[in-house]
């Protein structure tokens, strides 16, 4: 449940106003184009999601992109900014951490997943599609994939409370039962995952079908409107192998989906892949962090295009002046050690005013805020991660191997776009033990 949107101007309103884990959209109070204080080159997502999603003489159809950047980068906000400019876009969004099954999903989940939100995404748009589509749909979901005994059970009731109407009411909530099958270990997961498995080819037509169905509805109604399905935090599941087996390996059974279509990965997916890159799946846009500083400057500094950003995204949320003892230096130090991570600019600054109380947020509860991050999140590197940690900063590059993918899965490195280069993140070099390994590696203190 999000907080309600104000500006906070008591520290224990900040508590709850620097959430974050808050969904923020672009019509909203909070939100902030950070995209205007850097340059094309450097950050900004949705104008490069928007031109690919224009529909315009020698592009595709339909459009299947794969947004690449680690969790609690902004994606999801710039991909809403980005429909939203559009409004012959519809979009059909799928928490991923929420529909699967996270530590066992396949394809045939993914493609049920799939339909299910699109039949919940023309329930929401109070669209319906002919009675011959909705029967062809209704009887493959429900002659195909349920045992006779869950069929019985559950369309009948269905079409009880629905007096037997068929249509998109009655397909959503029959999805939605499937959806919740894939979600729950037992004897019907099994059996509709071995339906579903049967024939993987007519899987995806039926999909194409429903997709087809659901495009004409859009386009009753307007032209040029178009079904975009967003598989939003794919790239937060841990099991990268799933990702890798149902969605990367099948990536030329999914890119024939009638309908534009946007994932998430993690940049592990792609610069560290299990086996097939991201890259080579599908076209990609990757999201890197605030640009804080180049790659030839030091981890101290700060370049004012991205403190500038900062303060106006606290500025949305918080009255700084009254919420901390000196505005300015919490903004240097959270945008330093945060590396540009949005999310850690917020748990940084939400900590420091849960510390402060009922008073302003001292420069003494900023540290303490960060030492605690820094802590939580050194104890995710594995011993011999920190040797690897000091070569990253190094070289300021990232290879294809399982300790590297672990440590951008996790945030323990950040990438940084331009002419893309990683670091460690600051709150890991932080660590003691990062700065041993630093020391030796180079020779110098670790400022």
């Amino acid at each position: 449940m999000n907080p309600k949107q104000i500006r906070a101007t008591t520290t224990r309103q900040a508590f709850w106003t620097l959430d974050p884990f808050a969904v923020v959209r672009p019509d909203d109070l909070w939100y902030t184009r950070l995209e205007t204080f850097f340059g094309r080159n450097e950050y900004g997502l949705s104008a490069s999601i928007g031109r690919r999603l224009e529909s315009g003489a020698g592009g595709p159809e339909f459009i299947h992109l794969g947004i690449v950047g680690g969790a609690g980068t902004g994606k999801t906000t710039q991909v809403r900014a980005a429909l939203g400019k559009n409004p012959a876009l519809v979009p059909a969004w799928v928490d991923a951490q929420a529909a699967f099954d996270t530590g066992a999903f396949t394809y045939s989940d993914f493609l049920l997943i799939v339909v299910n939100a699109v039949v919940n995404t023309l329930a929401e748009q109070q669209l319906d599609v002919p009675s011959a589509e909705a029967q062809l749909v209704h009887d493959w979901f429900a002659e195909e994939l349920l045992v006779e005994e869950h069929r019985t059970q559950v369309v009948g009731e269905m079409k009880a409370e629905l007096k037997g109407k068929l249509g998109i009411p009655l397909l959503a909530k029959l999805t939605g039962k499937i959806a919740g099958l894939l979600k729950s270990d037992n004897e019907y997961r099994k059996e509709v995952r071995k339906r579903a498995d049967r024939d993987p080819a007519d899987l995806l037509r039926r999909t194409n079908f429903l997709l087809d169905a659901a495009g004409a509805a859009l386009k009753a109604t307007g032209a040029s409107r178009k079904l975009v399905v967003i598989i939003d935090n794919l790239e937060k599941i841990p099991d990268r192998g799933l990702v890798d087996t149902a969605i990367l390996r099948r990536a030329a059974e999914i890119c024939q989906l009638r309908a534009h279509l946007l994932l998430f990965f993690n940049p592990a997916d792609h610069y560290a892949p299990i086996s097939v890159q991201a890259g080579d799946a599908y076209p990609i846009l990757t999201v890197p962090v605030m640009p804080v500083r180049n790659a030839n400057e030091g981890p101290a500094v700060i370049h004012d295009s991205a403190a500038k950003a900062v303060r106006a995204m606290v500025d949305k949320r918080v009255d700084a002046e009254a919420i901390f003892e000196d505005p300015e230096n919490a903004v240097q130090l959270v945008t330093r050690y945060s590396g540009g991570r949005l999310r850690d600019v917020l748990h940084l600054l939400r900590y420091a005013c849960e510390l402060a109380d009922d008073g302003k947020a001292t420069t003494d509860d900023v540290n303490r805020s960060i030492a605690r991050l820094s802590a939580e999140r050194s104890a995710m590197a594995h011993p011999e991660d920190w040797p690897r940690l000091a070569e990253v900063r190094r070289d300021k590059k990232v290879a294809n191997r399982k300790d590297d993918g672990y440590l951008l899965l996790h945030s323990l490195v950040l990438n940084y776009d331009g002419v893309p280069w990683w670091d460690v993140h600051p709150l890991v070099a932080e660590d003691t033990r990062f700065k041993e390994h630093w020391q030796r590696l180079s020779g110098v203190t670790s400022s």
